[in-house]
C-alpha cells in the first residue's frame, strides 16, 4: 500500500475520514508511519495551514 502523507490527506477529506476509521479499527494492519500521517492531517484541517501564532505584545504596567 502506498504512503499517502499528511498534506495530501488534509487536501482531501473523504480519504482521510476513510483512513482515520482503518487506523483506529487495526493500527497494525494500516502501519504507525500511515496513521501518524492520518493524525498530523487531521492536525492540520483543524489548526489550519501555515496560519502561526502571533500573540500581540504585551505591556507592562
Amino acid at each position: 500500500m502506498p504512503f499517502e502523507s499528511a498534506k495530501t490527506l488534509a487536501d482531501n477529506p473523504e480519504r482521510l475520514k476513510e483512513l482515520r476509521l482503518q487506523c483506529r479499527a487495526d493500527r497494525s494492519k494500516l502501519g504507525d508511519s500511515q496513521c501518524n500521517a492520518v493524525a498530523d492531517a487531521m492536525r492540520i484541517r483543524f489548526m489550519g495551514k501555515d496560519t502561526p501564532y502571533t500573540p500581540h505584545p504585551v505591556k507592562g504596567f
